[in-house]
């Protein structure tokens, strides 16, 4: 049996992590308070958006725009959004493991990688994937300009053929326990990429509604399309960075719980070292005084 001076370092032990892990859990609460504020403001511009071009590409007659045309040079192309660090349960594994799937199931053998995180990159780096290009240290509250300096370049590649495909592939916040990952599919731009699941038969029969461009329906589209690309990227970083504190929040939450357990655990086997010791040393002066008898 250790003894009750190792049992009380461990408890000692124990209780320092709990402490850090209690304050973690404490910051990724307040953090998560803003980052859902700031996601809840950006899902229904993104929607918004979305059916507005919808709109003008139903109003389309046979025109079309570079970031909506298929071309078969180049390879698939995925931008994986995960987190800096760690400590945060299964949320950098789950996206990773989504991008893996989805590469799988559309059996792409050599993707190109854009990494958004140090552990996505060193993840596809120690594999020998292609890392086109990464961003690390991301802020807690992403704006449009580092979604921009994301977005494009990962349009100048299409634009050059050098990738055929774009697919974001993200965590999607559902609340403090539950976070889903998504594999998005984001270039080329067909119809079939912006409508969604939540779009109704009304929001959809718009063929009949005209409209009036100017200067025109191609440069319209073309500026509606670009700035659509930049926006579900901000989108899918506010997504991420909301989903990794709730993650985190979740993680810390269960260290600190499973510290309890251990400090109990630990001060009961204490107490019996304890006792057994204080027996131990009774027996030792009764036997000693009927020695002397």
């Amino acid at each position: 049996m250790q003894s009750t001076r190792e049992i009380k370092r461990r408890i000692s032990s124990v209780e320092n992590t709990q402490k850090i892990t209690r304050a973690m859990e404490m910051v990724a609460a307040a953090k998560l308070r803003r980052a859902q504020d700031r996601l809840e403001r950006a899902r229904p511009y993104e929607d918004a958006m979305r059916k507005s071009i919808l709109r003008v590409i139903n109003q389309l007659h046979g025109e079309s725009h570079p970031l909506m045309e298929k071309n078969d040079t180049g390879e698939p192309c995925y931008l994986i959004v995960a987190a800096d660090r760690g400590l945060c349960g299964g949320y950098n594994v789950n996206v990773v493991r989504e991008a893996n799937e989805h590469m799988e199931k559309e059996g792409v053998s050599s993707p190109r990688i854009i990494s958004v995180g140090k552990r996505v990159r060193d993840f596809y780096k120690k594999r020998n994937y292609e890392v086109v290009s990464e961003y690390l240290d991301m802020p807690d509250n992403p704006t449009i300009e580092e979604a921009k300096k994301i977005a494009e370049p990962a349009m100048e590649l299409f634009f050059n053929g050098e990738i055929n495909e774009l697919i974001i592939v993200y965590n999607e916040f559902q609340n403090a326990l539950t976070q889903v990952p998504v594999a998005r599919k984001l270039l080329p731009m067909e119809k079939d990429v912006i409508i969604t699941e939540k779009d109704t038969e009304e929001e959809l029969d718009i063929e009949e509604q005209l409209y009036a461009f100017e200067p025109s329906i191609e440069a319209i589209l073309g500026e509606f399309l670009e700035r659509y690309v930049e926006n579900i990227v901000l989108l899918a970083l506010l997504e991420s960075k909301t989903s990794e504190h709730g993650a985190r929040m979740t993680a810390m939450g269960n260290a600190t719980n499973n510290a309890d357990e251990m400090i109990e655990d630990l001060t009961k086997t204490y107490n019996r070292a304890r006792q057994a010791s204080i027996t131990q040393e009774i027996l030792e002066i009764v036997n000693g005084a009927e020695a002397l008898e």
